[in-house]
């Protein structure tokens, strides 16, 4: 069952029964049965099977990529410590799947090795392994497009991120208690590692570094923006509990976005001014679009992800009031740039 999910079928079978039996494997496998699992982990044979599907370079099958990240998820799930173990002594394991980051089920595989189990501790040794693999700076390394121009990769990385970084948050927040020393919190507290890295001014550092790196791909920027304003949208503004857990919850929050602001001034003031040519000039547009919009002006010009993405990211950060970021924002002239001199009357068709 374990080769029907991982080898492809002979490509004389008729496409709609060609995946006929890989299917019925991939249920039987993912039946959930304790014995068949425990088989499946009781030693490398069956793991290595399984992995063996990312030790290629050729373009990955999604259907069966997709059945193999289903099984593995399973796995993780009802027998973690050996998944774990074996990963671990598998030095190659996080290379070999990442070079095929532009299929998405191997973003969901990760996800899975995350939040598969319901286990918090298991959770967190998961993400304290990961992050000693170098795991947030290996997928950041993909928004940079001088080194990756597919834009399959900067979608999947970018949204790989964000997913860890909302878990992350998530768990973080849930394990409050009504006896914590609300004046003994700070960002970190009951943070796991991934979510630590990418909290930290280096990460951010890299994220802005792909950013510049890529003035010659939209879909790099885009994604490289979303990544830095995303975390802003993951603090909950809910909080089910009582009053202790609720100032808990609001002064760790609080505490969050302000540590993370402070890092965003300390990244970014110094390359605005190239966000600002950014905005003035942003990358070739879709050249399909441009083509059927000739002849006409007015269509022709549009705004844009890229400027969209990044006046939306620059509003967002003026909005929390740092008088040194605003300053260096306001002395750019990026704010001219975005409300009077360009875009405002440049683009009638956007608005």
């Amino acid at each position: 069952m374990v080769n029907l999910i991982t080898k492809e079928p002979p490509g004389e079978v008729d496409a709609k029964n060609r995946f006929k039996d890989a299917t019925v494997s991939c249920e039987m496998l993912n039946a959930d049965v304790p014995e068949m699992t425990e088989a499946l982990t009781q030693g490398p044979e069956y793991l290595d099977c399984l992995l063996d599907i990312f030790d290629t370079t050729e373009t990955l099958n999604p259907i069966l990529t997709s059945f193999v990240t289903r099984t593995f998820g399973l796995l993780i799930a009802r027998r973690p410590n050996e998944v774990l173990e074996y990963l671990s002594r598998k030095e190659a394991f996080l290379d070999m799947t990442l070079k095929h980051l532009n299929v998405t089920a191997v973003t969901d595989l990760f996800i899975r090795l995350i939040t598969a189990h319901e286990n918090d501790a298991f959770r967190y040794k998961m993400c304290e392994w990961l992050n000693g693999q170098s795991f947030m700076e290996k997928i950041v390394a993909f928004l940079d497009a001088s080194k990756t121009p597919d834009s399959d990769y900067h979608n999947n990385s970018a949204q790989l991120i964000c997913d860890i970084i909302r878990f992350s948050r998530e768990q973080q927040l849930q394990q409050l208690k009504p006896e914590d020393d609300i004046n003994a919190l700070t960002p970190e507290t009951y943070a796991n590692e991934l979510l630590k890295t990418a909290d930290s001014e280096a990460f951010i550092g890299l994220i802005v570094s792909n950013l510049i790196r890529s003035v010659s791909s939209q879909s790099a920027i885009v994604q490289c923006l979303t990544v830095l304003g995303a975390p802003f949208e993951f603090i909950p503004v809910n909080f089910e509990g009582n009053n202790e857990q609720k100032a808990l919850f609001s002064e760790l929050s609080l505490r969050v976005v302000n540590s993370r602001i402070e890092r965003y001034s300390q990244v970014l003031s110094p390359v605005i001014p190239q966000l600002r040519d950014i905005l003035v000039d942003p990358p070739v547009r879709n050249a399909l679009i441009t083509e059927l919009a000739k002849g006409d002006d007015a269509l022709a010009k549009r705004v844009g992800q890229v400027r969209l993405h990044l006046i939306r990211l620059v509003a967002l950060l003026i909005s929390f009031g740092r008088s040194q970021l605003n300053r260096a924002f306001f002395e750019s002239g990026i704010i001219l740039v975005a409300l009077v001199k360009r875009l405002s009357l440049s683009f009638p068709c956007n608005y």
